[in-house]
């Protein structure tokens, strides 16, 4: 059996099925972090946006109280 034959049929094979739950745990660590931090960026936008709303009201108010 030839190097290469003996790492495609024995020692791949094997450390595929060692490796493949640590890829799975992996994958859905990274689904759950980038999932979190969108939630979190879209909180902080929304909140952003809605102290920029409010002040616009103040100033248009006051645009509108002075011409009068």
């Amino acid at each position: 059996m030839s190097s290469f034959q003996r790492m495609r049929y024995i020692i791949l094979p094997q450390a595929v099925r060692m490796m493949l739950p640590e890829f799975g745990n992996y994958t859905i660590q990274m689904m759950k972090a980038t999932s979190l931090v969108s939630l979190i960026g879209m909180r902080d936008i929304l909140y952003y946006g809605d102290i920029m709303r409010k002040k616009e009201k103040v100033l248009l108010r006051e645009g509108w109280q002075a011409d009068e």
